[in-house]
């Protein structure tokens, strides 16, 4: 009895022993990963209960799968036996399935399913030990199994959560890039729109464009990094790309002005071939030679990028940007917003230029205008038209020309072109000049230097002087007719491109001038030959009154007076008395009737004894003054007899004058008439004589003034040419 409980006491012992060790299983594996608690399990249960065979299967919570762990052989047909009770027979829930071993097998076996049906694992083992599996081995063994499991559940979930603070870890430092990337973004924005504001508070405030050019580079290439940046024009007339606005890192080796070829392979030549923004890399820097590859060399460029400036819908140029470390990527796009600015600077600028060149074209006509409206001559509203069109465009040749087929003739010249081409000059229809090429389509036609450098001697000479490259052209027509052209030309830049519209005004215009004047012509010679005919009526009317009627009443008066003298009874001599005195009235009245009809000394002694007839004859005292150097033409001089016995007869029945000075004068061309009275003045300017010697005056394209203030007296003052122009044009 007493060895008996010695053994019970060992073996109690030693289950405690195990029961201890095992329990330090969770706090031993606390760091380890699943598969080695799976192991240090099987392991264990060898070493503590001195088996044969173990085998450890530990499931993990999510369902993701299990870890298996074998050891020892003691157990052959484990794996059989494992699996036919796995597919087809379910183990109970927490219960000991004991003595599964076979007589084939030298060794006992038992098997422990660890949760509920085996959810969370199973426990086997086997032992050649006799006795075995004892009451205290399926304790331990399900002891063991439990803390396996536990510890196994806890190594998961320290391996998830591991890996969940290396996934958080990552996804920090993720962020933390992330956030770092996004406020260096947030940042660059924060520059790019202060610069854009910087920028478009220049453009709002109207700053030249040349100055917003210049600001825009320098703020584009502060933004990336001291890189070069510019904004270039594109020239379509003269293919070539021009530097317009340059920023300060560059103005030392690009300068403002600079030309470059359409040809090279950098971003804003393909810009210009595209439309669409371009970006080049170091890559395509070696085909680059010319200016621009010795500017990519010196400035150690790598990488270039560009945007179009698109300006109403054309192509206007390009923005670019080049740096010697490769642009980030987007800044094509980063650029669009500055080429914005930029076109909108220069729709701004030239909404102003054209407002204001709308206002001096508009003023320009007006003046002009208002010649044509004075009636003043054509030659001087082509010589005004000249100039203001040269004004107008800045250019340094302005002309007016007829067409007289073969040649065209200078009716109008700009000042500064007088010596090169005079007025009258006239020269060969040419296909050099744009004149030719309007008077063969009657449309307004533009030539630049390749035509002018086609032409022909003299025209080819007077074009080299001039040094023109430009040269734009509008048709006259005048009354449905192709009269002439208006034609400008400069040695400059290319004219603007709505020249020919804004010329054609000009042209209107002076057809305006030349119908007018041609108008004016006719309506001259239709006045002359009016008053020409009314002269030579009453030519006629005084030759019949002097020889007709005036003889006749004369012989009757002396018959009549003859017959009173005889030895007639009283009643019949008084009667032919008073017939003859009626008579003598009448002939008074025709001689008065006469009296305002050209005399004949005037077509047989010319005007100045026909003016001293006058001055005899007036009623009132007349100082005569005549000085003529020739004698005028006769629809001339009879308007001048007119003009002072008029003035005359006025100055005696109306003015009550008691001095009248008559001064006439012929010099350089034209005859100078002044009357001037002491009478009561006053005089209608509108009344029927004085229309009459306004309409025999105009009528000889002369002119005529009255000054008569009331009380003050009157002095009328008319200026006619020498030689009448009776029928002749103006133009």
């Amino acid at each position: 009895m007493h060895v008996d409980s010695d053994v019970d006491a060992l073996r109690l012992q030693t289950t405690l022993r195990d029961l201890v060790a095992l329990s330090a299983i969770p706090a031993a594996w606390i760091r380890s990963e699943p598969p080695a608690v799976a192991a240090g399990l099987a392991d264990s249960l060898v070493a503590l209960l001195q088996l044969d065979f173990a085998f450890a299967r530990l499931s993990y919570p999510d369902g993701s799968g299990a870890v298996e762990v074998t050891r020892g052989s003691g157990w052959k047909r484990f794996p059989e036996w494992l699996e036919g009770h796995t597919t087809r027979v379910q183990l109970p829930g927490k219960a000991v399935v004991a003595d599964v071993g076979e007589d084939s097998d030298p060794c006992r076996g038992v098997a422990i399913p660890i949760g509920v049906d085996g959810d969370r694992g199973l426990v086997a083992a086997a032992s050649r030990r006799s006795g075995f599996p004892s009451a205290a081995d399926e304790m331990l063994l399900s002891f063991a199994a439990n803390q396996g499991a536990t510890a196994f559940q806890n190594a998961h979930l320290i391996r998830e959560r591991k890996q969940a603070e290396k996934a958080l870890r990552k996804a920090h430092n993720e962020l933390e890039v992330k956030v770092a990337d996004r406020t260096a973004e947030l940042e660059q924005l924060a520059r790019e729109q202060a610069a854009l504001r910087r920028v478009a508070t220049l453009v709002a405030q109207g700053m030249p464009p040349g100055d917003i050019f210049a600001a825009v580079s320098d703020e584009v290439a502060r933004l990336f990094g001291s890189a070069a940046a510019a904004v270039a024009r594109f020239d379509y007339d003269d293919p070539a790309i021009v530097s317009v606005g340059v920023s300060k890192t560059i103005q030392g080796v690009v300068a403002v002005g600079t030309r470059w070829s359409v040809d090279e392979r950098w971003a804003s030549a393909e810009v210009y071939r595209t439309g669409r923004a371009a970006r080049v890399d170091a890559s395509d820097w070696l085909a680059i030679g010319g200016l621009v590859g010795a500017a990519v060399r010196r400035l150690d460029v790598v990488s270039t990028a560009a945007s179009p400036i698109n300006v109403e819908g054309r192509l206007w140029g390009a923005f670019g940007v080049s740096s010697s470390e490769p642009l980030p990527f987007g800044t094509e796009e980063r650029l669009e917003s500055f080429s914005e600015l930029v076109a909108t600077a220069i729709t701004n600028a030239e909404s102003r230029e054209a407002l204001r060149m709308l206002a001096d074209e508009q003023a320009a006509l007006r003046r002009v205008a208002t010649l044509v409206v004075q009636g003043v001559q054509p030659a001087e509203i082509f010589a005004a038209v000249t100039e203001e069109v040269g004004r107008l465009f800045g250019t340094e040749a302005a002309t007016v020309g007829r067409f007289e087929p073969p040649e065209l003739v200078a009716v109008g010249v700009g000042k500064s072109l007088q010596e090169q081409v005079p007025v009258g000059s006239r020269w060969p229809f040419d296909d050099a000049l744009a004149s030719t090429h309007v008077f063969r389509t009657g449309r307004s036609v533009r030539v630049d230097r390749r035509n002018l450098s086609s032409a022909t001697e003299p025209v080819a000479e007077v074009l080299r002087r001039l040094g023109l490259v430009s040269t734009v052209a509008s048709p006259i027509i005048v009354d449905g007719n192709l009269w002439g052209a208006i034609t400008i030309s400069t040695k400059e830049e290319p004219l603007p491109l709505d020249a020919e519209d804004r010329l054609q005004q000009f042209c209107d215009i002076v057809a305006t001038a030349i119908a007018n004047a041609q108008s004016r012509s006719e309506l001259a010679a239709s006045r002359a030959r009016v008053v020409a005919a009314a002269d030579e009526t009453r030519r006629q009317v005084e030759r019949n009154l002097h020889d007709g009627v005036q003889q006749r009443l004369v012989s009757l008066a002396l018959k009549a007076r003859k017959t009173a003298a005889s030895d007639s009874s009283p009643p019949i001599k008084s009667a032919f008395s008073e017939f003859a005195g009626e008579i003598d009235s009448t002939i008074d009245d025709v001689r008065e009737i006469a009296r305002g009809i050209p005399p004949p000394i005037l077509s047989e002694a010319g005007l100045e004894y026909a003016l001293r007839a006058l001055a005899r004859r007036s009623a009132a005292p007349v100082a005569l003054e005549l000085d003529f150097d020739a004698s005028p033409s006769e629809p001339v001089g009879v308007a001048a007899y007119y003009i002072v016995s008029e003035a005359l007869t006025n100055a005696a029945k109306h003015a009550a004058a008691s001095a009248v000075d008559v001064r006439v004068e012929s010099r350089d061309g034209h005859l100078s008439l002044e009357i001037r009275d002491d009478g009561v003045g006053g005089a209608d300017p509108n009344g029927s004589g004085l229309l009459g010697l306004k309409d025999r005056v105009e009528a000889l394209n002369g002119t005529i003034s009255l000054v008569s203030p009331a009380g003050a007296g009157t002095t009328l003052r008319v200026q006619l040419p020498a030689e009448s122009k009776r029928g002749q044009g103006s133009d």
